[in-house]
């Protein structure tokens, strides 16, 4: 596949439904928007976005966006049967984990 100036490679492999993830702990390329509460946290991919437009933030498409659920978890650890959804980039993901 031949690289387009000033667009993003997608990774080899973009993730799908059901595919577990691990967000990263540290904060990817200084992104301010990666949420606290999901980074190093595993998760399961609900939706795929794809590569997205978002002028606001980058002058071109970013790296796929995918939609994640999260488990709430009580205080001892255990699921709740609650969750909570977060959008993250494939640069915010740790391939190493899955």
């Amino acid at each position: 596949m031949r690289s387009t100036p000033g667009v993003p490679e997608p990774p080899a492999r973009p993730y799908a439904v059901g595919d577990h993830i691990t967000v990263l702990r540290d904060n990817p390329a200084g992104n301010p928007r990666t949420p606290h509460h999901a980074r190093g946290r595993m998760g399961v991919v609900i939706a795929v976005h794809g590569m997205v437009d978002s002028p606001l933030d980058d002058a071109e498409l970013s790296l796929p966006m995918y939609t994640a659920r999260f488990d709430v978890l009580d205080d001892r650890g255990s699921p709740t049967g609650d969750g909570v959804c977060v959008e993250v980039h494939d640069d915010w993901l740790d391939r190493r984990a899955t």
